[in-house]
Order: structure tokens, then sequence, then C-alpha cells
């Protein structure tokens, strides 16, 4: 039964809300767009009115049991959300008609995004600055946090050199902006025309980045010298990695093959680190600091590289898209039109 997903309201009849949710693991045509029960927000959680949800591949992750986390079944989909504020308790600062985000439903037994209302833990809801754009605010979040967290975990320092890979993608094109944030020189590499572009584009005279086009050289070539190695696709070899490392260089993984040879002579000879992070795993600390970091990210103008839009019923075509590598830039889904039934 959904109900044993979300709490309905007490009392009288019970109100449904639409909602793109699976049964259980599968492939992403299990995703239904149907009738779940009015969430009940508890004495320490916001109710919202969702308006922007981005599909990121760790969603497809969740939803196909692959990922290790608690899930209850059936589960809503997604964890990254914009939403108008409905109810809220007071101890929150929190009132209807505030705009706040989140970035970590959906998996730990937490409901997840992709619904026409959802419950939010006070402890995981931020205020949107003035004046942002929920779509493309939304589309930023899980690569800031991620960038964020990563990069602060591996000790990032102004002057250090960053290496970063796949430069272009929905984490990497963050971890670029970060790096650049952070003071770092950063070497970002792509793959395609539109994207080297877009990275060459935010190069000027105080914070230098070098850009490559992996086409034209091997992967062993890609980096050399470098204190922070940060491989967004998983598909350099973790010898290789160490060995683009200055002395006392880190390499952050977050996206891995199961099995990787680790050449560990040359990694305690050379002093180097191997820091491994996955963003579902972070406090609720650490998400609130990288959650201010990101709003102050978003108010100087980052931004996701590109944004395409899709309706919330469209969910399951939407991970079908993101499995298959057909989408570049970050995927938002906002909320279908209403239908005259709905009016």
């Amino acid at each position: 039964m959904i109900n044993t997903l979300l709490r309905v309201r007490s009392g009288g009849c019970n109100r449904l809300v639409r909602a793109a949710f699976v049964t259980g693991p599968g492939p992403a045509d299990a995703i239904r767009w149907g009738d779940v029960p009015d969430p009940a927000p508890g004495a320490d959680q916001v109710l919202v009115r969702t308006l922007a949800v981005a599909v990121d591949h760790v969603d497809t992750y969740v939803r196909s049991g692959s990922l290790d986390t608690s899930v209850t079944w059936p589960l809503v989909v997604g964890r990254d959300l914009v939403g108008e504020v409905r109810a809220a308790p007071e101890h929150s600062g929190l009132a209807a008609g505030d705009l706040v985000w989140t970035s970590s439903l959906g998996y730990e037994n937490r409901p997840g995004a992709t619904a026409e209302l959802a419950v939010i833990e006070t402890a995981r809801c931020y205020r949107l600055p003035d004046g942002l754009d929920p779509v493309e605010a939304v589309a930023t979040f899980h690569g800031a946090t991620t960038a964020l967290l990563g990069l602060r975990r591996c000790g990032i320092a102004p002057g250090e050199h960053l290496f970063v890979h796949g430069g272009g993608g929905g984490v990497g094109a963050m971890v670029v902006q970060v790096g650049l944030d952070a003071g770092a020189r950063v070497t970002a590499t792509a793959r395609d025309d539109e994207t080297l572009a877009w990275l060459r584009d935010l190069r000027d005279g105080v914070r230098v980045i070098e850009v490559v086009d992996s086409r034209e050289r091997p992967q062993a070539g890609l980096a050399h010298d470098v204190d922070v190695h940060f491989d967004t696709t998983g598909r350099i070899a973790m010898s290789e990695a160490l060995a683009a490392l200055a002395h006392r260089g880190r390499v952050v993984v977050t996206a891995r093959r199961d099995t990787d040879g680790v050449p560990l002579r040359a990694l305690y000879l050379r002093d180097q680190s191997i820091v491994g992070f996955v963003l579902s795993r972070a406090t609720c600390d650490e998400l609130a600091w990288a959650a201010a970091q990101t709003n102050r990210l978003l108010a100087e103008g980052t931004r996701a590289r590109a944004v395409r839009t899709m309706t919330m019923d469209q969910a399951a075509r939407a991970h079908t898209m993101l499995e298959a590598g057909e989408v570049h830039g970050k995927l938002v889904l906002v909320p279908p039109r209403p239908t005259a039934a709905d009016r």
C-alpha cells in the first residue's frame, strides 16, 4: 500500500496528490504517474508545493536498487527539489509562500521529490535566495553539493592544481566552478565542441583554466603534476590517476569501477591519498554547510551548463533518457499543466 510511504492526514477523507513512483526496484519504465495520499507533515517537517525537480544519475541507482540505501517501497522518485512552503513548524522561521529547496529526498527511507506535494525535514530544508529561477536553481544542487563537499573532503587550497575529467557533466561543471571559486588552478576535459566552448568561456584574467579536448589525447596524457584529481566519469584507471598526481596529491573518488588496482608502493612513496566520497553519506551539518555555499554561488551567478525541462508525468521517459546517455547538461521536471478535472 502506498500509505506505507506517505502518511495520510488523520480524520476526514484521504485526499490524493499525483506523484511519480515505483512499487519496487526495477527499470525506468516501471515508474508510474498516479495518485498517492496527500502527505501530512510531522512536527519537524515542512510541507511544500513542488515547483521543480532535478533528475540525477543517483535517482536511477535508487530506483533500480543498485544504491546501498534504505528504501521503503513504493517510493516516490527524486532527490532535489525547489518548492513553495504550504505549512512549516514555527521554529523553522519559514512561512507559507517562501521558496525553499532540498537535495536529500528519496533515499534512507525519505519519500522522494517528484510529486505535487512533498514533505522535507526542517534540518534538510533551505531557503532559496530571492530572485532565483526554480528550474535553474534545482539544476545545480546535486552537482554543487557534491563538488563542495568532495573538494572540502580532500582539502583543496588556493593555488593548487585541480584536474576535472568530464568538465561538462552535471557534477563536472560544478566541480570546475567550485574549484575556481576556491582559488584553484583548474584543468578540465570535455569531448564535444559545445562543452569545450562553455569551459573556455569560464576563463578570465584572475581564475586560470586550461581546457583539454579529450578526443585528441590518450587518457594517460590528460593530466600531470596535479594536486587534486577529480574524475567525474569513473573512466580513468586508478593507476593513471595516481601517476598524474604531484607529491602529496589526492584522488577524489565519486564514481569508479568495482575493481581497480591501486599501485600501493607508488602511493606511499609519493605521500599521496585516495579520498572516497558519496553525497548520500553526508551528515545534516555537512549538507547545511554545502547549502549555504550553494546559495552564495547561485547568488553570484553560478549555473548548470545547460538545462532541459520536461513534466513530472514524464519521469519514466526522463530516467530512460538519462540512462541511455541522451541528456547533455541537466534535466529538470516541472508539474504538468492542470487538466479540466483538476480545476
